[in-house]
């Protein structure tokens, strides 16, 4: 979506819903509930469906904004499935997806002030102070980006070391045992993914014209995420401030360790015999369509069986923290999303519980009583651990 679309913009799209509701539904044959909003509410107004009716009396000046408009507004998981199932609203221009006119929504919510819930306008007001600062520094662009002949750089947001430190970790101790060299390149000023996420697009546009300069120095590199809400955020929200043609490029850490474990025949048994399950993240999954590498990664190791939750790959169902602000907004819905997941890795009978997402992983370790908290693991972990 383009930072100065407005949603006006979208005027035909949200005209276009037929409120068949089909968009809270995975795919045919089994139709299983996958937006968890609807699921929880079973309120049309609460599903996507619903939201396009609200943004299509605004248009049409029937309501105005308004703090009744909040709730259903921030509920909305941006778990994808939305934009993965509609055929319809994307067909005019400017071809926006659902969860993109959600965020405009959101966006006329803050440019109103309309932001009831404690936790949101309290990391509103931190991105306030913080790009109050950015104003006053210069971005510097490491010598090392300027290297052409730079093969890997590991693109990690300042927060992400800290919050994640056993993932950032295992990911560098990986690199290390395959004998292969990668550069860290950590941003301290943030991707924007969460600004983007939460309607903060006026801070947002403040942000990446002054990281424009840097971002046009990345552009043609080999980047690797570890997060895959940055990754799907910055190749495809950053190249508009790309010049000259070039075009950002950039895969998951999990395309990346596989690739490189068939090139280097990386020794993959150590005698463990286990069972997991493979949770889908939403960004990871319907927003990058990346479903096989973390499977192929997995099951490259002997002894190592997959069992799949019912809700998978497409069909996938969210782990209740992908809403920019990881749950904590509405946190009893999350967790309640949360539940829902865990209870399908139950039926498995699975021993650990594998994602590629570190806000997945956090959301179901918040659900499980302490002493099963092991059960649940990153991919890169759990790779480190099995790695010989």
């Amino acid at each position: 979506m383009k930072l100065n679309t407005t949603i006006n913009e979208t005027s035909k799209s949200v005209s276009l819903c037929l409120r068949c509701n089909m968009c809270t539904y995975g795919e045919w044959p089994e139709n299983y509930p996958l937006c968890p909003m609807y699921s929880s509410e079973k309120i049309f107004t609460l599903s996507p469906g619903g939201l396009m009716y609200l943004v299509r009396a605004l248009i049409e000046n029937k309501i105005g904004y308004n703090l009744d408009l909040f709730k259903p507004s921030f509920m909305c998981i941006n778990c994808r499935a939305c934009d993965k199932i509609c055929e319809i609203i994307p067909i005019p221009k400017p071809h926006l997806l659902p969860t993109e006119i959600i965020r405009l929504l959101r966006y006329g919510l803050v440019k109103q002030g309309l932001i009831p819930n404690i936790f949101i306008k309290k990391l509103y007001r931190e991105i306030v102070k913080r790009n109050s600062n950015l104003e006053k520094m210069e971005i510097k662009i490491p010598e090392e980006i300027k290297n052409k002949k730079l093969k890997y750089i590991l693109f990690v947001e300042e927060s992400y070391p800290e919050r994640q430190k056993p993932t950032f970790r295992s990911t560098l101790e990986v690199f290390k045992k395959i004998g292969v060299e990668v550069y860290v390149f950590i941003d301290q000023w943030g991707s924007g993914a969460d600004l983007y996420d939460l309607g903060f697009i006026d801070e947002l546009r403040s942000l990446l014209e002054k990281k424009s300069e840097l971002i046009n120095h990345l552009a043609g590199k080999n980047l690797i995420f570890i997060d895959p809400h940055t990754q799907e955020f910055v190749l495809k929200n950053w190249q508009q401030y790309v010049k000259n043609g070039k075009k950002l490029m950039g895969q998951h850490l999990s395309e990346v360790i596989l690739s490189l474990f068939k090139k280097f025949r990386v020794k993959t048994g150590n005698g463990r015999k286990v069972t997991v399950s493979y949770h889908d993240p939403c960004i990871l999954g319907r927003g990058l369509g990346i479903y096989d590498p973390p499977r192929e990664l997995l099951t490259f190791f002997k002894g190592v069986t997959l069992l799949e939750l019912t809700r998978n790959r497409k069909n996938s169902y969210c782990c209740g923290a992908g809403d920019g602000t990881r749950g904590n907004a509405f946190p009893e819905y999350s967790k309640w999303i949360a539940r829902e997941r865990i209870e399908e890795f139950r039926e498995t009978k699975a021993d650990i519980l594998i994602t590629s997402c570190s806000y997945c992983k956090d959301m179901f370790k918040k659900v499980l009583p302490p002493k099963q908290r092991g059960k649940v693991k990153d991919l890169i972990e759990f790779v480190d651990e099995m790695i010989q």
